[in-house]
């Protein structure tokens, strides 16, 4: 099919031409960590930069990020920055592990995911997606909700139901909320002395806030577990999954507190990058009436006014094109950081051990080289017509690899169900006149947030 007759290109950061001085960069950086890229990024094929002991390099084509990422992906392991970002929270979770150990973890945690998982958790999906109907309908037309904290709100209510059953309760679930809230708003993409090569051992000042909400999420995630190796229930979530697992090799099951820290990578992981995703999708539907009716005649025709199912996925094929679209365009998880652990070389370029080397794909998801017209909002480039002979190492919002996150299915899942449940009964409007803005700390979101009108169909 052809591209969409109407064109609308969603905001971005404006371009400059040339290269930034390095601690210029590193400023601009800082506020906002895809305002740093020039016009030239989006065209070359690796980029790199020196700044003061450290070489930083970009990945920037199929080739090199597959050389990243799969081909040599054990000399690239996830760097020292976001290690230290994340352990207070996810210990030696298999979100930032490297070698065997995270190996290990990745067998250990692969069986929870199974396919036939997803398709009992796809029932809890749809629960959510229909009480958040119910409490908009509540709110009456013409309402207006922020949209980035609705989807939050659903992700994690869906995240904590595949994870914890009914365990957590009102009490437990607002600590794990407002922990993880505080804990987030922390973290930062940047580490300056990391990036300037400055030694392991030279001092950083520690976040007392973020060590004191890892500490509240700890204790709540710490008692469910205690409760259900007292009871010894299993309850076919996640966590009775992790309570199970046993390394097919050695036998040997994790320890509480590994148990522990898996669920809090879950958590992390789960609802935050799929809840930036879903903010996008309905602003960018919003400003797009063609695709936005399309999309509601494939729910409408699919669904026939029932709720959607697992078993709908396949026939909503259009509702998968426009989720792909945003996240091609808001990445949620704009930079990938690793470190290289030996001397290496990408595309003819010597890449030397310590060197940071980065997979963005911010860059890679609007290059020029590899989308036409990048910036333009169009989801029919992922129909099966337009997606033949294009390389899966120029779509990575999961990552690639090995590594590819672990929650990949579920999230696109879960974003099709809440989409075409929404999409039965409501249209977004955003206010009138407010800014749009993408800005990129941790994960891509938008600056101001997305204040939209709900219209009833």
């Amino acid at each position: 099919m052809s591209a969409p007759t109407s064109a609308f290109v969603p905001p971005r950061p404006p371009r400059f031409r040339g290269t930034l001085p390095p601690l210029t960069a590193l400023r601009v950086a800082r506020q906002n960590l895809i305002a740093v890229w020039s016009d030239e990024a989006f065209a070359g094929r690796f980029l790199q930069q020196r700044f003061l002991f450290r070489w930083l390099f970009v990945a920037n084509s199929p080739e090199a990020v597959r050389h990243v990422m799969v081909t040599n992906g054990d000399n690239y392991w996830k760097s020292r920055q976001m290690q230290r970002a994340l352990r207070p929270l996810v210990g030696n979770g298999m979100f930032i592990s490297n070698g065997d150990e995270w190996r290990r973890q990745r067998r250990m945690a692969v069986p929870a995911f199974h396919h036939t998982r997803l398709r009992a958790f796809s029932g809890i999906m749809t629960a959510a997606a229909l009480e958040l109907r119910g409490r908009w309908d509540a709110l009456g037309a013409g309402a207006e909700v922020e949209m980035t904290e609705e989807m939050t709100r659903i992700t994690a209510e869906v995240v904590c139901r595949t994870l914890f059953s009914d365990d957590l309760g009102e009490d437990r679930a607002a600590a794990v909320f407002r922990g993880f809230a505080d804990y987030q708003a922390t973290l930062s993409q940047i580490d300056f002395f990391e990036l300037l090569g400055f030694p392991r051992w030279f001092p950083r000042m520690p976040s007392g806030k973020a060590r004191r909400a890892a500490a509240r999420i700890h204790r709540v995630i710490e008692e469910i577990i205690a409760d259900r190796k007292r009871t010894g229930e299993d309850k076919g979530d996640l966590l009775s999954m992790f309570l199970k697992a046993r390394d097919e090799e050695t036998g040997q099951p994790w320890t509480d507190e590994q148990v522990r820290d898996e669920a809090a990578v879950i958590f992390l992981a789960g609802h935050e990058t799929t809840a930036s995703a879903l903010g996008w999708t309905f602003y960018l539907l919003s400003q797009h009436p063609e695709a936005e009716a399309r999309l509601h005649a494939e729910v409408d025709r699919v669904l026939a006014g029932r709720p959607p199912t697992h078993d709908d996925l396949p026939n909503l094929t259009y509702t998968r094109q426009v989720f792909e679209e945003a996240l091609r365009l808001y990445p949620p998880v704009a930079v990938f950081s690793r470190e290289a652990q030996a001397d290496d070389e990408i595309l003819g370029r010597r890449i030397p051990a310590g060197s940071m080397v980065l997979v963005v794909p911010w860059l890679l998801h609007r290059h020029r080289a590899l989308w036409r017209d990048p910036d333009l909002f169009d989801p029919d480039r992922f129909s099966a017509e337009r997606s033949k002979g294009r390389s899966k190492y120029a779509f990575v919002p999961f990552g690639a690899g090995p590594r590819t996150c672990l929650g990949a299915a579920f999230a696109m899942i879960e974003a099709t169900i809440v989409l075409a449940a929404v999409a039965q009964r409501y249209r977004l409007r955003m206010r009138p006149g407010h800014p749009v803005a993408p800005l990129c700390r941790l994960s891509l979101r938008p600056s101001d947030g997305l204040p939209m009108r709900l219209e009833p169909r």
